[in-house]
């Protein structure tokens, strides 16, 4: 689902989904995503809207942060330095990363919990840059 404050239009649209701990379900595939070995297998994101517009993605860093990393929880900026910042920080953070072509016009960011196991106290975090 997407993140309340977060949609479509946002220069950073946040969307969870659950782990369901096998196979290719949900998000079950980014559990590891914060592993470079795991995010280099990642190929590019689709995501289609209610109105059947497809977005592509590239992925660009992978990380893995406690369930209350609030960083994530902002999707609008004040500007391009206030957004730069903030990607800056994430790319701090991340265990995981791809060529970034320079500061992307939007991303596009996926959650989902790090474990299998419900309560897990850390998340796995995908950021892709909007490339279509």
């Amino acid at each position: 689902f997407i993140a309340e404050g977060s949609s479509v239009s946002s220069t950073n649209m946040l969307v969870y989904g659950h782990n369901m701990g096998f196979g290719t379900l949900a998000f079950t595939e980014l559990q590891s995503s914060y592993r470079q070995d795991r995010f280099s297998e990642i190929g590019n994101v689709t995501f289609k809207g209610k109105d059947g517009k497809e977005l592509k993605f590239k992925p660009v860093l992978g990380l893995r942060v406690p369930r209350n990393f609030d960083t994530l929880l902002r999707f609008d900026f004040a500007g391009r330095v206030d957004y730069a910042t903030w990607l800056d920080r994430l790319e701090e953070r991340a265990t995981a990363k791809a060529d970034m072509d320079g500061s992307p016009e939007s991303v596009l960011t996926l959650v989902t919990c790090s474990s299998a196991i419900g309560g897990e106290r850390y998340r796995s975090v995908l950021v892709c840059e909007r490339i279509g």
